[in-house]
């Protein structure tokens, strides 16, 4: 390593990259420039610089390659202008022995490069290096079964942003505008493929095996894994040494296994515990009881004391990714009028860690105590300290849906969103709502752009579902998250006698939105008479919000509305589901940050050790909004975005995509690359000595032949 930075930095100092390299158009020029520099003499800063000039060049001669592909696979001397009129998946022989690929391979590149020439816009911005190879891949592999309208239009939808989105969320994109666009399709889609399922088998090359279930219902999959989960999850809290996965991985195979077959759930956790393997991976991620929020997190006697001294972890910072209740904010508090658990239609079962704060105690105010508490000094700048190694115990992932309220009392077909699963369509998403009477329902109250403004909560549910607890949660396992969407002129129209099923949601959800609005109504002058009882009130609401900004951990309101606001990490192209995140003081709160919403945001595991990182920093201009510097100097930006955006109107096309699947169920075996052979093998070879029949001779009673 020594040897290498002596040859890096001998003296000769850092190569300046070539003058207007950032703009410069993907080409010959372009590739000129970059040709006259050298990779390992060019300055920390300017390597990031080089990576976005090489990587535009590299999309913009992946295109051309493509493109030269393509007419070499259409090439005939013999016809006119020597390109043949044929289809590509017919051509490419000759590119097989000239670059030494297979069929599949050539297929699959020719298939790319005629999506370039039906879709120009995609071939220029390709060829123009906007976009990559990866994402022109995706975009092509997600609408090869559209109908070339269909595709059009998704294609059209999706290209102005696609160079900014990360995979993942490029191809939940495309499946969202798809769904959009023609929601009878992806119904019948989705019902075809169902149709097809089936279990498949694996042995690997290290002599295990794999099992999968294929195409299953999204209800089945959903209880099953649920299931894994929460068997896995009180295994784990009896003591269990392993990681969880595996715990998982024998959960599984005990659930399965024909010894156990009828088993309790108790007797399947006891044949877990006992299978505990000394030789299996420890979970040597120990538990740190500092890890976790307090029980109440409104309750500021149950913070830990703030500080390096008092909390005894330094300026590591809060894991606030737990289990977190629901608060009972449903319903008239004068009415009294709350149904029994077990009937359809009535309030959620309550949670042991629900927690019983005011009602407006629990709706956050954006901006609320921004800056220090009064009658305390300046923030000290941040202490350069080292990074500490933090250690946690497992953590289970959230089930969580995201759906608009308007889809699901049916009055549009928008699909939803399973974060960490993909999207769904609208008829699913309903089914999985109903199915998840139990789970918290938290309901994001929007402005026209989309953007959230208030996070409400309910424990009332509409007629069509049991609210009779399906499970015991166990101890350790996250209660799951039914997320609505609502722009408050929605709410506004939604009456209750509208939707009779969901009369007592929509009344619920009316009348905290009315406290919202009240809550934030003009402060009256100070100078006015005003009543004692409100001075007191608010005297003590200034208090307790002092408090909650010095607290350790944000209360459980604060927490659901970050949650909602930044969907995910905040680290630019982070996926982590911002419910599975945990909730970070951009200014640790180690170094007199305060818990307030615009020093707050979520952060997965990985990025928050990295946000502690020599050289890394974390900056949170505005509530939301979130600043990147990283050690070569370059910042990124990390806007919010609108919860559910631009998803257009149904537009069928004409004609209909198609909605075959693309796999098929069969009558083979269940191994995938079966080991056993399907069929007797042949014979060896004739009997020499063997007399031939003879031709009066019946040979009809011989042995078939081995096919």
């Amino acid at each position: 390593m020594l040897a290498r930075l002596e040859h890096v930095f001998d003296g000769a100092g850092f190569q300046p990259l070539p003058v207007g390299i950032d703009e410069m158009p993907a080409g010959a020029a372009l590739g000129a420039a970059l040709a006259s520099v050298d990779p390992a003499r060019v300055s920390p800063y300017d390597t990031m610089r080089l990576v976005s000039a090489e990587r535009r060049q590299l999309s913009h001669q992946e295109a051309r390659f493509h493109t030269a592909a393509r007419e070499a696979a259409l090439a005939d001397p013999t016809c006119p202008g020597g390109r043949a009129d044929r289809d590509l998946s017919e051509a490419g022989d000759e590119l097989r022995a000239r670059l030494s690929l297979s069929r599949t391979a050539i297929a699959t590149m020719l298939t790319l490069a005629d999506a370039t020439v039906l879709h120009p816009e995609l071939g220029r911005r390709w060829a123009q290096g906007r976009l990559d190879q990866k994402r022109i891949e995706h975009i092509q592999r997600e609408t090869r079964d559209l109908s070339r309208e269909h595709a059009a239009k998704v294609i059209a939808r999706v290209l102005p942003v696609a160079a900014g989105m990360p995979y993942g969320a490029l191809i939940d994109r495309l499946h969202e505008l798809a769904k959009a666009f023609d929601p009878e399709w992806a119904v019948r889609r989705e019902e075809n493929a169902r149709r097809q399922r089936r279990v498949r088998a694996t042995v690997t090359a290290e002599g295990t095996v794999n099992v999968c279930g294929l195409d299953l219902p999204i209800q089945a999959g959903t209880r099953m894994t649920r299931q894994i989960n929460r068997l896995a999850a009180r295994v784990k809290a009896l003591g269990h040494p392993g990681k969880i996965d595996t715990i998982r991985g024998d959960v599984f195979t005990t659930r399965w296994d024909p010894a156990l077959s009828g088993a309790t759930d108790d007797e399947i956790v006891a044949a877990v515990l006992a299978m505990a393997d000394e030789d299996d991976p420890p979970d040597r991620e120990t538990h740190d009881p500092a890890d976790a929020p307090p029980e109440r997190p409104g309750d500021d006697a149950a913070r830990m004391p703030t500080g390096p001294e008092g909390s005894g972890r330094g300026d590591e910072d809060d894991a606030a990714g737990g289990t977190s209740g629901a608060e009972p904010t449903g319903g008239d508090p004068a009415s009294g009028a709350f149904l029994d658990g077990d009937r359809a239609g009535g309030d959620a079962p309550a949670d042991p860690a629900d927690d019983r704060d005011d009602q407006l105690d629990l709706l956050p105010v954006p901006g609320d105590g921004d800056g220090p508490p009064p009658d305390e000094p300046d923030e000290p700048d941040e202490p350069e300290e080292a990074p500490v190694v933090r250690r946690r115990g497992p953590r289970q992932s959230r089930f969580e849906v995201r759906v608009r309220l308007s889809t699901l009392l049916g009055r549009d077909e928008k699909p939803a969103r399973l974060p960490g699963w993909g999207t769904i369509h609208a008829g699913q998403a309903r089914e999985l709502v109903a199915a998840h009477a139990d789970a918290e329902w938290r309901v994001a109250v929007t402005d026209e752009t989309g953007a959230p403004v208030a996070v409400l909560i309910t424990r009332r549910r509409p007629t069509t579902c049991t609210t009779t607890p399906q499970e015991v949660r166990a101890p350790g396992l996250p209660r799951a998250v039914v997320e609505m969407h609502v722009s408050g002129a929605e709410l506004d129209r939604f009456q209750p006698g509208d939707d009779p099923g969901w009369a007592a949601v929509i009344t619920d959800l009316r009348h905290q939105h009315a406290l919202w609005r009240a809550a934030r109504a003009p402060v009256p002058d100070p100078r006015a008479d005003t009543d004692a009882a409100a001075d007191t009130a608010e005297t003590a609401a200034a208090a307790r919000r002092q408090r909650e900004a010095m607290a350790r951990f944000p209360h459980a309101a604060l927490r659901r509305w970050l949650e909602t606001r930044d969907e995910t990490c905040v680290f630019p192209s982070c996926r982590c589901s911002a419910v599975n995140a945990e909730i970070d003081h951009t200014r640790r709160h180690a170094a007199r940050g305060l818990t307030i919403e615009i020093n707050l945001g979520a952060v997965c595991f990985h990025d928050h050790l990295l946000k502690e990182q020599p050289g890394w920093h974390l900056e949170q201009p505005r509530p939301g909004y979130f600043e990147w510097t990283s050690p070569t100097g370059h910042t990124y930006e990390r806007d919010p975005q609108p919860l559910f955006d631009g998803l257009p109107d149904p537009d069928p096309p004409d004609p209909p995509s198609s909605d075959e699947p693309r796999w098929y169920a069969t009558n083979d075996p269940i191994w995938d690359g079966d080991p056993y052979p399907r069929k007797p093998p042949p014979r060896a070879g004739p009997d020499p000595g063997a007399r031939p029949p003879a031709a009066d001779r019946d040979v009809t009673d011989d042995d078939p032949p081995p096919f």
